[in-house]
């Protein structure tokens, strides 16, 4: 039996540390060269009411398509807050100039960028010691299932070298007693959506499932269950898949762990799914029972 895993939000608690993006990326977003406090924090809260109101129009960008939505974890979070303040600048021709002036001389193209950015110094953070965000059951539940024979497959779009880090910190055993059997595939882009539009409704969500470069590994890996905390990302897909019964996934089964922030309209409509085994969990500890 093979396992994929996502890591982020699954194996780690990510609510610390994409808080801690959000006060990075808020710090530089206010004191930017050449406006006014006032007006920035003004921007900034109207940016977040509409992330509030109409959580189906906001979210992490993939070309001109919502990869995934604001309300589905908190990096995304910070992501779709970006887009929005872009574009609102680009929309508001007196501020836009006075806005994107002040983003060069801070060396940002735009408030993704930045938002970027921020992401990337919490990994910084992270990889010091200064989050700790690994769950506490995630060593033994993992060499619990290491040591029934099954394969672990991490693929996640944090990068292979933060999460062998992490593992390193709070649990090396677990890297140096697999095997083989529990292997790492970071960067994995689950993000980038394709040109066609391959895609479902769920309410007023478009959910976007042209994933070339996720549905290569799917294929490569070919996993009996697949576990995921973002609906969007990691599962939207090879619930797709499993329904049109490609590639060998009709047997496949979908695992979300439900978190504090994972929105209803996803959790719901993947555990009311047809025809596909879906189920979900809320710790760790629950998948030694369900696998």
């Amino acid at each position: 039996m093979k396992i994929l895993s996502d890591f982020d939000g699954v194996l780690t608690d990510p609510s610390p540390e994409a808080a801690r993006v959000k006060e990075v990326f808020y710090n530089h977003f206010i004191t930017l060269p050449g406006t006014s406090q006032p007006q920035m924090s003004e921007l900034w809260e109207q940016a977040q009411n509409q992330l509030i109101h109409s959580p189906h129009q906001h979210g992490w960008k993939s070309g001109e398509k919502i990869t995934a939505y604001a309300n589905e974890d908190g990096f995304i979070e910070c992501n779709g807050l970006a887009a929005c303040l872009d574009d609102m600048v680009s929309k508001a021709e007196k501020r836009s100039l006075n806005v994107q002036n002040s983003l060069k001389q801070k060396e940002f193209s735009n408030f993704c960028e930045m938002s970027q950015f921020a992401f990337n110094e919490v990994v910084k953070e992270t990889s010091a010691g200064r989050h700790h965000p690994l769950d506490p059951s995630a060593a033994i539940v993992f060499q619990t299932l290491l040591s029934r024979g099954i394969e672990i497959v991490i693929v996640s779009n944090s990068g292979t070298e933060r999460i062998t880090n992490l593992f390193l910190q709070r649990c090396p055993g677990l890297l140096q007693s697999s095997e083989n059997r529990l292997r790492i595939r970071g960067g994995a882009q689950k993000f980038v959506l394709g040109e066609n539009s391959d895609s479902f409704e769920v309410g007023p969500y478009v959910v976007h499932t042209d994933r070339p470069k996720y549905q290569t590994i799917l294929v490569e890996e070919k996993p009996d269950i697949i576990l995921g905390d973002v609906f969007s990302l990691d599962l939207a897909l090879p619930l797709q898949l499993a329904r049109r019964k490609l590639h060998g996934f009709e047997k496949v089964r979908l695992l979300m762990r439900k978190r504090n922030y994972s929105p209803q309209w996803s959790t719901a409509y993947f555990s009311h799914t047809k025809g596909v085994s879906c189920g979900l969990f809320e710790s760790l500890d629950d998948l030694l029972a369900l696998i």
